[in-house]
């Protein structure tokens, strides 16, 4: 018999990562009819029970993230309702983030000690969880489906961002596929649910739920041995999409990098599930705090951010060609800027032009002239 815990502690209602609850969310006020479950890997040496307090900390609601399980086999906490939609999937406002459940597994098995049965115990935890949702989330649609966006392409975080994840999972030999069959073999079984009035915060309980048989037991992980060892170095973080950035989309552009930082906390505001940052870049031998929404890796994505950008923000533009400098500490007087120019500035008006002094002594003479004829 193996028994899983669910511990609903939920985030505080109105923080900005929980936007069914916050009054400046777009999704203010309305409900999520989950069809799918998007799975992600933590990629963290911490605990689920410590990325669970993560998500529920005021840094989450500031980058912001959230999702509704973090999960291993010691524990799952719960932050979010099944009827809530997060920011995990990195789709804005698309089907990612409001029509999927989002999971994350921790991986800190491969991690911190590069052990494919760690990994795999936290995995099959995360399976008898999903088994579970599946069971009691009604507008989940069915296995399979509720795992895939379509036949052949499945419910992973890549598939609405692009980013690696579940890198694991997407990398090991099979992953995903055993992935899939310990869901399928947990549905299977019949599971007793057991909704135990234990506290975590006011009005909230956990969820136990008790299976027959461990299946990761049956499981060989000897074969992703060889793949860690080729494919995990040190720390080097496997989310990280290898291929190079070839495009920024600028929003903002200033010599004077109080400006840029005003202009970054509105794009933060308006654009949420983004990570805008401020580089420091040097064009035509000036140096301006630049306000990067993104960078992608084709002119086709770029020209894709730009257009969406623009219906909420009046300016955006792409770059493929930059250095960035080192940004001096904030504590640091800076140098006092030359007046402001833009990056591409247009040709200044000529002033206009003075009188030469000849002709201004002649009208003088001549003003003296006339006032002695008029005596």
């Amino acid at each position: 018999m193996i028994k899983i815990t669910i511990a609903r502690d939920f985030i505080e209602p109105g923080m900005r990562h929980r936007p069914m609850t916050n009054p400046s969310s777009s999704l203010y006020g309305k409900k999520m009819r989950a069809k799918k479950i998007t799975v992600h890997e933590a990629w963290t040496t911490a605990t689920a029970e410590q990325l669970h307090s993560y998500v529920l900390s005021q840094r989450a609601a500031d980058r912001p993230a959230s999702w509704h399980f973090s999960v291993d086999q010691f524990y799952i906490g719960q932050s979010l309702p099944l009827s809530e939609s997060g920011w995990h999937a990195g789709d804005g406002l698309g089907p990612g983030n409001t029509q999927t459940i989002g999971t994350e597994i921790i991986d800190r098995g491969i991690r911190a000690n590069d052990d494919p049965d760690e990994f795999w115990e936290a995995v099959g935890a995360s399976c008898q969880l999903h088994a579970w949702i599946i069971q009691n989330c009604e507008t989940l649609l069915p296995f399979p489906d509720c795992l895939e966006l379509f036949p052949d392409t499945f419910a992973q975080h890549y598939h609405w961002s692009g980013k690696n994840c579940p890198a694991l999972l997407r990398g090991m030999p099979d992953g995903w596929s055993r992935y899939l069959d310990l869901v399928e073999g947990y549905l299977r079984e019949d599971a007793k649910e057991d909704v135990v009035a234990k506290i975590q915060r006011a009005g909230e309980k956990e969820v136990i739920v008790i299976y027959d048989d461990n299946l990761v037991e049956g499981l060989d992980p000897d074969i992703d041995r060889a793949w860690i060892k080729e494919n995990i170095v040190g720390d080097e973080d496997p989310y990280q999409d290898k291929k190079k950035a070839n495009y920024r989309v600028i929003v903002a552009s200033y010599e004077d990098r109080e400006k840029s930082e005003k202009d970054l906390e509105k794009i933060q505001q308006l654009f949420p599930t983004k990570e805008p940052f401020i580089a420091l870049n040097e064009v035509d031998d000036k140096k301006y705090y630049r306000v990067v929404l993104r960078e992608v890796e084709t002119r086709p994505q770029a020209t894709t951010v730009v257009t969406a950008t623009k219906e909420k923000w009046n300016n955006a533009w792409t770059v493929s060609d930059w250095e960035d400098l080192p940004l001096p500490d904030e504590d640091e007087p800076e140098p006092e800027p030359e007046p402001e120019k833009s990056e591409a500035p247009e040709a200044p008006e000529e002033k206009e032009k003075g009188l030469p002094d000849w002709f201004v002594d002649l009208l003088e003479k001549l003003l003296v002239f006339l006032k002695g004829i008029l005596k």
